[in-house]
């Protein structure tokens, strides 16, 4: 993306493949935000000071304030918000803005075959199940109903949605239940 500058957007990806401790990340750094000003985002290590493999991705929608309606909805489920609203961009997070929505001309294109997928960490599996119904109510498509996946992990709780643009995105509850 040579020459877009500050147009990326960012997304804090974490698996702890050996424990559940997803309430342990402490993320904060300095990224550009659109325009250009400095604008604090998550960053990348743990509360332990672990360095995480992924920092951030970006995504790009033909129609914003569909994505803006679709988001908005289906994340606050989550606990997530909108926290910067531009013109061409969304920032959703619950703190800081973790999660960028782009306007582009020419979004990446559906392909269920790829196995590109957005997971987004939910606090429990009630909000997994408030997750899925939120996106379907908003516009999004049933990919996989709330439910255990034990081949993943003995907690393994996730649902999975198709948003209007395509892109596949699970909510995740890795907690076991108490």
């Amino acid at each position: 993306m040579a020459g877009t500058g500050c147009q990326d957007a960012c997304l804090i990806l974490t698996h702890h493949a050996e424990r559940d401790d997803f309430e342990a990340c402490r993320k904060i750094a300095i990224f550009p935000k659109p325009g250009g000003a400095s604008r604090l985002t998550m960053g990348t290590r743990t509360a332990t000071g672990e360095l995480l493999m992924i920092d951030h991705i970006s995504i790009g929608v033909r129609d914003i304030s569909r994505a803006k309606q679709f988001y908005d909805v289906t994340l606050n489920a989550l606990g997530y918000t909108c926290l910067s609203e531009a013109e061409n961009s969304l920032g959703y997070g619950r703190d800081a803005v973790v999660l960028w929505v782009i306007a582009v001309d020419s979004p990446v294109p559906p392909d269920a075959g790829s196995g590109l997928h957005l997971c987004f960490a939910a606090p429990t599996r009630k909000d997994v199940d408030a997750f899925h119904k939120a996106a379907l109510g908003a516009g999004g498509y049933d990919n996989g109903k709330p439910g255990l996946r034990t081949n993943y992990g003995a907690n393994y709780y996730a649902a999975y949605i198709v948003d209007p643009d395509g892109y596949r995105i699970e909510a995740l509850c890795g907690q076991a239940v108490s």
